[in-house]
């Protein structure tokens, strides 16, 4: 599975609201894979991409905004294109060396779903739909 790294951060705080419902099913069904599913970090269109309304015609409408979260988590992270890992590690580590040393605000401030992600950084628990 490809995925982009700030995907790794989306991941950790998915409770049902998405962009769409293929949207959805998509993240959940990626969260339903084994935790040693194969990942390979990418900083294109990933396996989750494909099914954001933000993309018409094979492009991302939000690619600059994207790059920029992809940029900070992969700093953070050391990984580069083509870094492998498994799908559990993938997460795991954005929760430990991101979310975890509060740095959600740093690498993922300007999205859309910050008001989602930063009350369940905190604590503040939502249950996953």
């Amino acid at each position: 599975m490809r995925l982009r790294p700030h995907h790794s951060m989306c991941l950790q705080f998915f409770v049902g609201k998405g962009y769409s419902a293929p949207f959805n099913r998509k993240m959940s069904e990626t969260l339903s894979l084994p935790s040693n599913t194969k990942v390979t970090v990418t900083f294109g269109l990933d396996d989750i991409c494909g099914h954001c309304p933000n993309h018409p015609d094979g492009k991302c409408t939000s690619e600059a905004h994207v790059s920029e979260i992809d940029s900070a988590v992969a700093s953070i992270l050391s990984w580069t294109e083509g870094s492998e890992t498994t799908l559990g590690e993938f997460i795991a580590r954005a929760e430990q060396d991101i979310t975890r040393k509060g740095l959600l605000r740093k690498t993922c401030g300007n999205c859309s779903f910050m008001e989602i992600c930063a009350p369940l950084a905190e604590g503040k628990k939502e249950p996953r739909i």
